[in-house]
């Protein structure tokens, strides 16, 4: 397995355990203190549906995407884009939602950049690797 892949799975696992703790923490406190107001410009009234879709949607494919590249499966680079560009969404709309912003935030956004910058130079040194041998 090549560094960048396996810069990917550590990104990944940290992104996806932190995301699940985080839902955890949004479902059983209703905001971990973050004031109910920030919801207002949202369709939720409470932080529970977020805590569910960040715990399972970004958490989830996050981790999917760390056990996909350690398990070297044929869809983890696939799985990777998709838990990349989970945590980028996420944070945008929850910026764009909350109208707050939070330096957690702005590393969270940078981690989902830095795994796609490491996807593609992976996709590209394969790509590379193929035309040599053809």
């Amino acid at each position: 397995m090549s560094g960048n892949m396996q810069a990917l799975a550590i990104i990944h696992a940290a992104v996806g355990l932190s995301a699940v703790a985080g839902g955890f923490g949004l479902i059983l406190t209703n905001g971990l203190t973050m004031p109910l107001s920030w919801l207002a410009n949202s369709p939720f009234r409470s932080y529970v549906w977020p805590g569910l879709i960040l715990l399972s949607v970004v958490g989830g494919t996050n981790l999917a995407a760390s056990y996909a590249i350690w398990r070297r499966t044929r869809l983890a680079e696939e799985v990777s884009a998709v838990g990349s560009f989970g945590i980028q969404l996420w944070i945008f709309f929850e910026i764009y939602i909350i109208k707050q912003a939070h330096w957690l935030q702005i590393l969270y956004f940078v981690l989902g950049t830095v795994s796609l910058v490491l996807l593609l130079f992976e996709l590209r040194g394969r790509s590379e690797l193929i035309s040599r041998r053809n």
